[in-house]
């Protein structure tokens, strides 16, 4: 977990924001909080990309201080600005080291890895390595190198489509926003 007035999210451990557990589910942790914008499904939409992955694909934690990355306010309209940035690379860096570790693994090239929905294919043909299998072969707790270059926008298949933003369905519902909430226990701080 990052204090307030540590280090940039960039810097924190590819754990600190993402979590392959979940045999065909990544998970984005992220410190940005859904308040109606739609910053979820877009960060979400930022991962899938450079990920090669479904939208779906790809869940997030969000606003969970245990868990997610230190990222600021999620005010004024610049969540993509300020964390889109930084997913977007996290993303890059954890693609590129999958791909390092599927070429160790099937000893082949990293010229000639691709991969699609989490599978890996070596020169088009599927191997039976995915990101899943392959997450055990990589060391998640070192930070971020910050330096793999992300795909060009030429290649974006995901970032820029319109996709259902179910969490307008909740709000329209009656769903709670993220200050809606009460948990047991929960304390209210008041300043003076």
């Amino acid at each position: 977990m990052l204090e307030l007035g540590s280090k940039s999210s960039l810097e924190a451990p590819l754990t600190g924001r993402f979590d392959l557990s979940s045999p065909g589910i990544v998970t984005l942790k992220t410190g940005k909080v859904e308040l109606g914008q739609g910053i979820l499904l877009a960060l979400r939409q930022i991962a899938a990309e450079e990920l090669d992955l479904t939208v779906d694909a790809v869940v997030t934690v969000s606003g969970d201080t245990s868990t997610s990355p230190f990222e600021g306010a999620t005010v004024g309209s610049m969540s993509v600005e300020t964390s889109g940035r930084e997913v977007r690379d996290a993303a890059a860096e954890l693609r590129s080291v999958l791909f390092d570790a599927a070429a160790r693994k099937l000893g082949v090239s990293v010229s000639e890895i691709t991969a699609e929905d989490g599978k890996i294919f070596v020169a088009g043909s599927r191997s039976t390595e995915t990101f899943w299998s392959l997450s055990a072969e990589i060391h998640f707790d070192r930070p971020l190198a910050g330096s793999t270059v992300p795909k060009s926008p030429k290649l974006y298949r995901t970032v820029g489509t319109n996709i259902l933003q179910t969490q307008l369905l909740e709000r329209l519902g009656g769903g709670a926003f993220i200050h809606d909430l009460s948990f047991d226990g929960m304390l209210h701080g008041r300043g003076f």
